[in-house]
């Protein structure tokens, strides 16, 4: 099911993302990604939520590997959809 959210975002980024001002979005993605990989960090063990692996457990087996897959498709190819 994480696969298919991901791919779904990584579409809608390409068919409708402003890629010209990529670098204008681009700080966001990091200030996004630096302040959710420290919450992972620190709060490991008393999340709010906790994602659990699906069909696609092969490759995002536990909650950790699923919050890296989703910064890397849902909020760099998030950021640049206006």
């Amino acid at each position: 099911m994480h696969t298919l959210y991901g791919l779904l975002w990584l579409f809608a980024a390409y068919k409708y993302g402003n890629w010209k001002n990529l670098d204008i979005y681009y700080p966001t993605f990091l200030f996004l990604c630096f302040w959710d990989f420290l919450y992972q960090f620190f709060l490991f063990n008393h999340s709010l939520w906790v994602f659990k692996p699906s069909f696609d457990d092969f490759y995002l087996p536990n909650h950790s590997f699923i919050v890296v897959f989703r910064m890397l498709t849902i909020y760099f190819y998030g950021d640049g959809i206006i």
